[in-house]
C-alpha cells in the first residue's frame, strides 16, 4: 500500500510553502517454502519460513548467563537450562520480527520566497528489528571490543551477556548460536533522518535575457544530515549487518549544483 499527499500550506505575495507526505506499507510473504533444517548456523535465524515475511528473524529465548558464565535459555516448557543440545535449542527458538522496515516514507517541506527556494526532507523506517553483536569467546578469530565486558567471576552475570572464555569443543556450534542469536540481542531498528537540506536561488529572467539564457539556478545541498534511532546504543540501522556488527558510518555529503538552460 502506498500513500502520497501534497498540500499548499501558504501562498501569499512572493512566499509559498508546500508539504508533501509519502509513505508505504510493504509485506513480502514466503509461500510454499520447505521447513529449514536446524544445524547450528546463524543463517538459520533468517531463512525463509512458510507464511512469514521473507525478512523474518528468529531467536533463542535467552535467560542470560548462569553463575559459571555459561549461556542459558528457556526450553520449550519455559524452564531455564544451560543444556545446549540440538533438540533443546530448537525448542527454544521463537519469532523476533522482520529485518526490513514494513513502514517507510518521507516528509518534504518546500519553501519559496521570490527568487529563493529551499527544501528539507525527512525520511522514516519503522516496524523492524536488528541484532546487537554479542561476541562468542570460544572463537579464536573474535576481535570485538566487547570482549572487555565478558563474564569473569560469579556475579558478573548480573551485568553482562558476554559469556566467559571457553575452549571446550562440546556443543561448540550450539553455544555460538545461542550466544549470538538470543532474544537478548534483538532491538528496534526504527529510525528517522534528515535526508536532505537544500537552499538555492533562481536568477531573475530579466537579467538572464541579457546573456541569452532561459534559466539559471544555483543550490547548496547537504545529504544524510542527521539520524535518530530508537535503540539504546543510538546506532544507525543502515550500517548494522544481520549479525549486529557495526560498519562505517554513512558520510555526510555536501554539494553545489548549478543548472543552466540556454
Amino acid at each position: 500500500m502506498e500513500l502520497f499527499l501534497k498540500t499548499q500550506v501558504v501562498k501569499t505575495g512572493g512566499f509559498q510553502y508546500d508539504v508533501t507526505l509519502n509513505g508505504a506499507y510493504n509485506k513480502n510473504i514466503a509461500k510454499k517454502v520447505p521447513t529449514p533444517v536446524f544445524y547450528g548456523s546463524s543463517s538459520y535465524a533468517t531463512e525463509p519460513r512458510n507464511g512469514y515475511d521473507i525478512g523474518n528473524l528468529w531467536s533463542v529465548k535467552s535467560a542470560g548467563l548462569n553463575s559459571q558464565g555459561d549461556p542459558q535459555i528457556y526450553d520449550a516448557n519455559g524452564n531455564i537450562t544451560s543444556v545446549l543440545d540440538s533438540a533443546t535449542v530448537l525448542g527454544s527458538i521463537s519469532y523476533s520480527g522482520v529485518t526490513r522496515a514494513p513502514w517507510t516514507g518521507g516528509l518534504i517541506h518546500d519553501l519559496r520566497y521570490k527568487q529563493f527556494f529551499s527544501r528539507v526532507t525527512f525520511t522514516f523506517n519503522l516496524g523492524h528489528v536488528m541484532r546487537t553483536y554479542i561476541p562468542n569467546l570460544g572463537n579464536n578469530n573474535e576481535n570485538s571490543v566487547l570482549i572487555k565486558d565478558r563474564w569473569r567471576k560469579p556475579g558478573d552475570e548480573q551485568f553482562t551477556d558476554v559469556a566467559k572464555l571457553s575452549n571446550t569443543a562440546l556443543n561448540t556450534n550450539y553455544r555460538a548460536f545461542v550466544i549470538q542469536n538470543g532474544t537478548n540481542s534483538v532491538m528496534s531498528a526504527d529510525n528517522a533522518r534528515i535526508q536532505e537540506i537544500m537552499l538555492g536561488y533562481n536568477i531573475s529572467s530579466s537579467l538572464l535575457k541579457k546573456f541569452g539564457l532561459s534559466s539559471f539556478s544555483i543550490a547548496l545541498t547537504a545529504q544524510n544530515v542527521a539520524v535518530w534511532a530508537r535503540n539504546k546504543y543510538h546506532l544507525d540501522p543502515s550500517i548494522v549487518d544481520v549479525s549486529g556488527r557495526v560498519g562505517m558510518p554513512l558520510p555526510k555529503q555536501y554539494s553545489c549544483n548549478i543548472n543552466v538552460s540556454f
